[in-house]
C-alpha cells in the first residue's frame, strides 16, 4: 500500500478513497511473524499454497501476485538494505537481509502494500 506523502501530487491523492475501500475489507486478515506465530488468528484458517516475494533493492518480485482466499504470503528481503512491508492492516516492522514477513489473506480483494523505508517501492496482492 502507498502511504501519501505532503508532497505527493493531488493525482496520487485520489489512491485515498480506494485504499479507504480497501481496509474495510482487511480487516479478516492474520500476520504472521518471523518466529512463525500468529497475530489475531480469529478465523483459525491455516495456510493453503504459500506465495513468496523477494524484496530486492529497489522492487518487490514479483510485483503483483494472485491467490486464493486464505493463502499466505511470505516477504523475504534478500538485500543487506533494510526493508519492511506496510499496507493498511499490518505491518512487518524492519527485516534485515535474510528475515520473513508472512501474511494470511482471509478476505477476497486487492490490497497494496509499500515498503515502509522506502514508499515508491510498491506491490499488490489479489486475492479471489
Amino acid at each position: 500500500m502507498m502511504y501519501l506523502r505532503s508532497d505527493q501530487s493531488d493525482d496520487e491523492a485520489d489512491n485515498k478513497s480506494v485504499l479507504s475501500f480497501l481496509q474495510a475489507q482487511q480487516k479478516t486478515n492474520t500476520a504472521i511473524t518471523n518466529n512463525g506465530q500468529l497475530m489475531d488468528n480469529s478465523h483459525g484458517s491455516e495456510a493453503v499454497s504459500p506465495s513468496t516475494i523477494t524484496i530486492a533493492e529497489d522492487s518487490f518480485d514479483p510485483a503483483v501476485v494472485q491467490i486464493k482466499t486464505g493463502d499466505v504470503v511470505t516477504w523475504s528481503n534478500s538485500v543487506q538494505a533494510e526493508h519492511s512491508i506496510q499496507a493498511e492492516t499490518f505491518s512487518s516492522g524492519n527485516l534485515r537481509q535474510n528475515e520473513t514477513f508472512s501474511y494470511q489473506f482471509s478476505g477476497v480483494g486487492t490490497f497494496y502494500y509499500s515498503c515502509g523505508l522506502h514508499p515508491d517501492i510498491i506491490g499488490q496482492v489479489i486475492v479471489k
